[in-house]
């Protein structure tokens, strides 16, 4: 059952000794210098375990971190999985073409931004715990405007679910901060054989989120190269 974090609700910096315990799991191979905010920092292609073990070390001080799903619900194993050398922020890309656990821990934005080179034209396919408040919009928006995702398909209520999946402690937190929580399919430039829908009260809906999750698969495809 997932913890419930205070970081998740107040913007906290990270303390030093937890910092510097990120700082030294974070193990890769250099693809590029990134130029985050005023702070160039590496950008690193890792394995599968050290994203894993990075992405919850960072999970627990991520502001909105109950926005993000449980590392457990991913195959790191089978993905490209890229962290920044100092290990707060990072973002991976399965095989099959999702976009997952992509996360930032730094003060100041525009990491999104700066790794759109690896995130367009290879994931095609993502999916956002969202919230019936504005603030929960906010994923979708940043997919949108950064990527140019779009909104495919939505579930309408994931309370149930989530609180057998996450646990009461979880789902009782998040729904007194955020409201009632549901998702967000999303697909980007390298989908093809899709309905070109754009607004989200003319996207199919689903009471359950593994149908959301089957139509997506069934109807989503990568670009024939």
């Amino acid at each position: 059952m997932e913890r419930v974090s205070a970081y998740w609700h107040v913007k906290m910096p990270i303390p030093p000794e937890d910092k510097e315990k990120i700082r030294s799991m974070v193990k890769g191979e250099e693809v590029k210098m990134l130029s985050v905010g005023d702070s160039t920092v590496q950008l690193l292609k890792v394995n599968g375990n050290v994203f894993r073990n990075v992405f919850v070390a960072n999970r627990a001080f991520l502001f909105k971190g109950d926005y993000t799903a449980p590392p457990g619900e991913n195959d790191y194993l089978d993905a490209d999985n890229y962290l920044t050398a100092d290990g707060l922020a990072g973002f991976s890309v399965t095989h099959d073409g999702w976009l997952v656990s992509l996360y930032s821990n730094y003060s100041e934005g525009g990491f999104a931004k700066a790794v759109k080179e690896f995130i367009v034209g290879k994931a095609y396919k993502l999916v956002c715990i969202v919230a019936d408040t504005v603030e929960g919009n906010g994923l979708v928006e940043l997919y949108s405007s950064v990527y140019g995702f779009r909104k495919y398909a939505r579930t309408i209520n994931d309370i149930k679910v989530m609180r057998e999946h996450y646990g009461d402690e979880f789902m009782d937190s998040f729904t007194e901060k955020n409201g009632t929580p549901f998702h967000i399919f999303m697909i980007g430039d390298e989908a093809y054989g899709v309905h070109n829908h754009t607004e989200i009260d003319r996207i199919p809906a689903f009471d359950d989120y593994f149908e959301a999750e089957a139509f997506v698969e069934q109807t989503v495809h990568e670009k024939e190269s």
